[in-house]
């Protein structure tokens, strides 16, 4: 043939052309072992997380392009899709076979959930409601009629009623009544040596304690340690 920029041109294109023709034949020539095979792909697919490998075919390049489209996805499709190698038409045939399998499995539970939703919404419309209602009902009475016994309970208070003591309380009312036998002793009631003090302390006035001893009564006489308990359980 002849070649517009000289014989050596020529020549040169007469030589590319076996190996355009060889790189063809490569490229439909469906072998693993053929680095040139055109129709070879990753391809992602619903995949079990036990069969999520790297294919043996797939060269660093392809499959670092394809874990990078994959982390760019969303979760949803993260859990389910993995890149699966698809060498010629025999391959995508039987992906597209598995792929509607799968798109029917789903269409399936997709309607199975759908009809559950409408279960569950009559189910809460029927039942549910109108017990959450009934609860609501008995909650408010219970709350009339706590609010009508506190009310009982105060104005009985009010009047000199109480509720049984605290055990603080109980231990306080001991005390009291501890020191106040102590304080009454074996010479009478508690009036009665508050009425001879009285009576003491009145002589004391009158004489001006001027000269010599005064007997006081042992019937009159207070022991200051009683009386530090008993301030001390007042201020409790």
């Amino acid at each position: 043939d002849y070649h517009p920029d000289g014989p050596s041109c020529a020549a040169a294109a007469l030589a590319l052309r076996p190996r355009h023709s060889e790189a063809m034949v490569d490229a439909y020539k469906e072998d693993p072992g053929n680095p040139r095979y055109a129709f070879r792909h990753l391809l992602f697919s619903v995949t079990d997380p036990s069969q999520r490998v790297k294919p043996v075919a797939a060269s660093d390049i392809m499959w670092a392009e394809a874990m990078g489209k994959l982390e760019c996805m969303d979760s949803a499709d993260r859990e389910r899709l993995w890149p699966q190698l698809v060498q010629g038409f025999k391959d995508l045939s039987c992906r597209l076979k598995l792929q509607d399998e799968v798109l029917v499995s789903d269409t399936e539970r997709l309607s199975m959930t759908h009809s559950n939703v409408k279960k569950l919404q009559r189910h809460f419309q029927a039942d549910t409601y109108p017990w959450i209602q009934r609860l609501k009902h008995q909650e408010l009475v219970i709350e009339r009629r706590l609010l009508r016994i506190m009310r009982i309970v105060e104005a009985l208070e009010n009047r000199g009623f109480r509720v049984p003591l605290m055990k603080e309380e109980a231990d306080l009312y001991e005390r009291l009544v501890a020191i106040i036998k102590q304080i009454k002793g074996t010479g009478g009631d508690l009036s009665k040596r508050a009425y001879n003090l009285l009576s003491t302390s009145r002589v004391l006035a009158s004489a001006g304690c001027a000269s010599g001893p005064i007997y006081i009564p042992s019937s009159t006489k207070v022991d200051k340690q009683n009386v530090t308990e008993l301030l001390e359980a007042l201020q409790q």
